[in-house]
C-alpha cells in the first residue's frame, strides 16, 4: 500500500512543504491554494494583504527545481489560473509537480483520486467558464458540470480532494462552514476519504462511509499535513 501525505493550503510556502515530506512518502496530494504565482502573474484572485508574500513558487518554477516525490494538486481560489490552464493536459509544471483540473479522476499506484478545486459561488455554479474575464477570481469558482463528471464514479473513488469542505468536518467555534454541492458529491460517490482545505483549520467528520478531513494551512496554525496509507 502506498504511503501518502496530504497537505492543506500552501500559499507558496514550498520550502516548508518539502521539509515535511519524509523519505517513506510515495506521493503527495494537496487541496488547492498551492500558490502558483509568478512575478508576471495576474494577482486579481489574490487579496491585497497576500500580494506581498507570494512564497517560493516562482523560484522553483524558474529553476525547474524538482519535488522529492510526485505531487498532485487541485486549484484553490487563489492561483494564477491562466498559468494552471497550460498544464491541464498532465504535463509536469516542474519535475514531479502536477496540476489536476476539476472533475478529473486519476489513478496513482492503484489509488483512484478525484479532484475538485476552487470555491463555491451561486452566481457562477451553473455558468460556463468564460473565455475572458476582468478578474481571475471568476476562474476560481467550481462548476456544476465539474461535479457531474465526478458523480459518474459512484463507489469508484478512493480519495476525493476538494478545496472547500463539506458540512462534515466539525470545526470549533460558532461559525458554520461547508459547501452543499460538495456534501452532495460525497454522499453520492462515497469515497473512503475526502480531504479539503480553504478554512485554514483542522477538523474531521464523516459522511456515510467517508472520512472527511479538513486541513490547516502550511505556515499557519493548525495541523496542515495528514499521513495516509490506503
Amino acid at each position: 500500500m502506498p504511503n501518502i501525505l496530504v497537505f492543506g493550503d500552501v500559499h507558496g510556502h514550498l520550502d516548508t512543504m518539502i521539509k515535511a515530506i519524509d523519505q517513506g512518502t510515495d506521493f503527495v496530494l494537496q487541496v488547492g491554494d498551492f500558490g502558483a504565482y509568478l512575478p508576471t502573474s495576474n494577482l486579481s484572485a489574490l487579496p491585497p494583504h497576500r500580494r506581498t508574500d507570494l512564497g517560493q513558487f516562482s523560484e522553483y518554477f524558474e529553476s525547474q527545481k524538482s519535488f522529492p516525490v510526485p505531487t498532485y494538486f487541485c486549484k484553490g481560489n487563489h492561483e494564477d489560473f491562466d498559468l494552471l490552464a497550460k498544464y491541464e493536459n498532465g504535463d509536469a509544471i516542474i519535475p514531479n509537480l502536477y496540476y489536476v483540473p476539476n472533475g478529473k479522476v486519476i489513478e496513482i499506484q492503484g489509488v483512484r483520486i478525484g479532484f475538485l478545486g476552487g470555491n463555491f459561488s451561486s452566481r457562477w455554479f451553473d455558468q460556463p467558464i468564460p473565455n475572458k474575464c476582468q478578474s481571475q477570481k471568476i476562474l476560481g469558482y467550481l462548476r456544476k458540470s465539474e461535479i457531474d463528471l465526478l458523480k459518474a464514479y459512484v463507489g469508484k473513488i478512493d480519495i476525493l480532494v476538494t478545496h472547500e469542505p463539506s458540512f462534515a468536518p466539525q470545526f470549533t467555534g460558532n461559525r458554520k462552514y461547508g459547501c452543499a454541492a460538495i456534501q452532495d458529491l460525497i454522499e453520492t460517490v462515497q469515497p473512503a476519504f475526502a480531504f479539503s482545505g480553504h478554512i485554514h483549520k483542522y477538523a474531521e467528520g464523516t459522511v456515510g462511509r467517508t472520512k472527511c478531513i479538513a486541513l490547516g494551512a502550511v505556515n499557519y496554525q493548525g495541523q496542515s499535513v495528514y499521513q495516509l496509507s490506503i
